[in-house]
């Protein structure tokens, strides 16, 4: 085997090599998510997709698609929408499935800017927006939940009519700013009528 050969096959080796890393790298990454923060992430498929963009478009992006998505606490179980506290909690208590989460990301030194991450679980929508900062383990987000009709109906009327709030559509949302450390956020959550402070919520 002449050395043009050898060189084409390792060439050939390495970008195989290179490809397989980034195919793994989503699975990888959403693995030591779950691993680290207590929760179980199944999807059918993932993917990232770096963008490269000038400095006033942000630098350096990250597209996020992952399809067919069930994201729960481990250890928790469904529970009937019919307290805050379920509401909030609702797009991850495991019942529901996403049929795609998509979104952009510029992580960079110690956090992740969260341009924009939407999944939809045809019955709710949750999109995020903020800052996760991993090397703190805390976190600056802006969460907004949507519930269609269906879910709805599963909510009592009495608190359905006080903490969401409703648009043209139909659906009804809640709007809730997650801020601090992860074992103990502090949690705003503004509803139709209300705005509500928790200035510590365990995160166990």
């Amino acid at each position: 085997m002449n050395k043009i050969t050898v060189i084409i096959l390792v060439a050939l080796l390495l970008v195989v090599s290179a490809f397989l890393v980034y195919l793994a790298i989503p699975r990888i990454s959403i693995a030591l998510l779950a691993r680290t923060y207590d929760l179980e992430i199944f999807c059918k498929s993932a993917r990232f997709t770096p963008q490269m963009g000038s400095k006033e478009a942000g630098g350096f992006k990250i597209a996020i698609d992952l399809r067919d998505v069930r994201i729960s606490k481990k250890g928790a179980a469904a529970k009937a929408y019919d307290s805050l506290g379920s509401l909030i909690s609702a797009p991850f208590d495991g019942s529901l499935k996403y049929r795609e989460i998509k979104g952009v990301v510029r992580p960079r030194s110690g956090r992740i800017f969260i341009d924009d991450l939407i999944a939809d679980g045809g019955d709710i929508k949750v999109s995020l927006k903020g800052v996760f900062f991993y090397s703190e383990d805390r976190a600056d987000i802006d969460m907004v939940i949507q519930f269609s009709k269906n879910l709805i109906k599963k909510i009592p009327r009495e608190l359905s009519e006080t903490v969401l709030k409703g648009s043209t559509d139909g659906w009804q949302s809640l709007s809730v700013n997650i801020r601090g450390s992860f074992k103990s956020p502090a949690i705003e959550v503004t509803g139709r009528l209300f705005k509500l402070s928790i200035k510590e919520m365990s995160g166990s």
